[in-house]
């Protein structure tokens, strides 16, 4: 495979890690049993993809995916256009998908639609009025459309960072998996292969730094994490599994015909890594203390 084709599906490669197996298991197991579930974790930590990945090896003969992603701007009408549109008429007042097939509805960024007046999220409240009484009223006459074979998956973050908090009459519906943040062992059995494929075709004596820069990557993520945290004047320091992804996006970008044998070699390696990490992590910092100890950071891990 081309260095062009990984660079541009690295963000939709899934290594399967103990995590991503759980996670479908409890995707397959609350399907056949037509449950809503919700997973809620950070960013980065996989929901979406995995749960994208999942559907799409669904059986077409059985299932329709519907997927909508939810946002500060959505309304209670896009909503329920939007599943509407994967739906068929079955009879008077009757709706759902084509005969013998399940809709399943995949809503993202659960927690995003913007409160109104009195606190409500009229996008959340179409569907909690669809899974508390399986009917909706048309928008023309109010007569009742009752829905058959519907089932909800979802994902969201926690509450903050304009997600908001959602209602427990709409949550005590769902099964709730909490998703945790990868650590350092899954962090590295999703990257390694990644990265020691690429430098499979760099020179003998420089394959050896897909694990050093591998290493040293998940310290400066790791120290950022725990040293620039996020305040009220540095709400957006914050750091997830993507930031990592960029940094090894880049270095990927080194043709191993442009890294000679030797020192200088070795040389470029290491600078292009201090320019990853910086373009991705310093970037973000405003304050001078910040910087300086980022400096000193790198300067420690940057001695290949």
């Amino acid at each position: 495979m081309k260095t062009v084709e990984i660079l541009s599906k690295i963000n939709a490669l899934i290594i399967n890690t103990v995590d991503t197996e759980r996670q479908r298991y409890f995707l397959h197991r609350f399907l056949l049993k037509d449950t809503p579930l919700l997973f809620v974790g950070p960013t980065g930590t996989g929901k979406s993809a995995i749960t994208n990945s999942y559907l799409l090896e669904l059986p077409r003969d059985k299932y329709i995916i519907n997927n909508i992603n939810f946002s500060a701007q959505t309304s209670a009408n896009q909503t329920q256009d939007i599943i509407f549109s994967k739906l068929e008429r079955r009879g008077k007042g009757v709706f759902g998908p084509a005969a013998g097939k399940k809709l399943c509805v995949f809503v993202d960024d659960l927690n995003m639609p913007a409160k109104e007046k009195y606190g409500a999220q009229p996008p959340i409240e179409i569907l909690r009025q669809w899974i508390d009484h399986r009917f909706w009223f048309d928008r023309k006459d109010t007569s009742m459309l009752n829905l058959m074979d519907i089932v909800m998956l979802s994902a969201m973050g926690p509450p903050g960072g304009g997600r908001n908090n959602v209602t427990p009459r709409f949550l005590r519906h769902f099964n709730v998996i909490a998703i945790e943040m990868f650590d350092e062992e899954t962090m590295k059995n999703i990257f390694s292969p990644i990265i020691d494929w690429h430098f499979k075709a760099f020179e003998t004596t420089q394959r050896k730094y897909s694990r050093i820069i591998l290493t040293a990557t998940m310290e400066v993520y790791q120290n950022a994490i725990v040293n620039f945290l996020p305040t009220p004047s540095k709400s957006h320091y914050l750091f997830n599994l993507r930031d990592f992804a960029r940094v090894v996006q880049g270095i990927l970008l080194l043709k191993p015909s442009l890294v000679p044998d030797g020192v200088e070699g070795s040389q470029k390696i290491t600078r292009l890594w201090i320019h990853e990490v910086y373009r991705v992590f310093y970037d973000r910092l405003v304050d001078e203390n910040d910087r300086d100890q980022f400096f000193r950071m790198v300067k420690v891990r940057a001695t290949f």
